[in-house]
């Protein structure tokens, strides 16, 4: 028996739903090869970290007023052998994109069925990296559209106009701040409102402060 529990994949959820970590954990307690060794709704998982010794944590993306992309940056910084799995409702190329950078060793959705977590558990323990089928062909989609236009899913320049524009700078203030043109900097406001999905700046600004990201 001990040598069953020594073997069992040890798994850690961060998900600030109570209902949700309850489906979860019913559906992990289910299955032999894996060990529920705690459950958060915050980043205070961090700190026991090393006490918990997850090969797996399974995380959201928007954790209150947190954000998951700092929890996968710090569990990767302090334990990079750490798996870390995200399980989100966001399902479009900007939040792949970020997890993926942040380090994330997998992505599922929050409506896939419960076959699939246990799938991505195993999958990114054993190594691999893990996308559900919906989010696959989100990334596939957004990679052949990166290499038919070779560029990354934000620029230098996109990434400098994004950091003016939260600070409430307008098109004509950050032409003059980069030393650009204004219909330069209105061509990147208009390319980063149409990569993010937001349809003005304030829609790009709440977007930025709820998911606490910054440039």
């Amino acid at each position: 028996m001990q040598d069953f529990m020594a073997s069992r994949i040890k798994v850690v959820l961060v998900d600030d739903h109570g209902l949700f970590r309850f489906g979860l954990r019913a559906i992990l307690q289910n299955e032999p090869a894996i060990e529920l060794v705690s459950e958060f709704s915050d980043s205070s998982m961090l700190a026991d970290l090393k006490k918990l010794r997850a090969d797996v944590v399974v995380c959201d993306l928007t954790l209150g007023t947190e954000s998951g992309i700092d929890i996968i940056k710090t569990v990767k910084g302090k334990s990079p052998e750490t798996k870390v799995l995200v399980m989100s409702m966001h399902k479009d190329a900007f939040h792949i994109a970020m997890a993926i950078e942040a380090g994330a060793d997998g992505y599922l959705c929050k409506d896939d069925q419960p076959a699939e977590l246990i799938m991505g558990i195993k999958r990114v323990f054993e190594g691999e990296r893990y996308f559900s089928k919906e989010v696959k062909q989100v990334w596939i989609d957004h990679r052949l559209l990166q290499a038919k236009n070779q560029q990354p899913f934000l620029t230098k320049k996109e990434k400098q106009v994004i950091h003016y524009i939260a600070k409430g700078m307008t098109s004509k203030q950050v032409a003059e701040k980069m030393n650009l043109s204004s219909r330069t900097v209105e061509t990147h406001r208009y390319n980063i409102l149409n990569k993010m999905n937001v349809k003005s700046a304030v829609e790009l600004i709440k977007l930025l402060s709820d998911q606490k990201i910054s440039y």
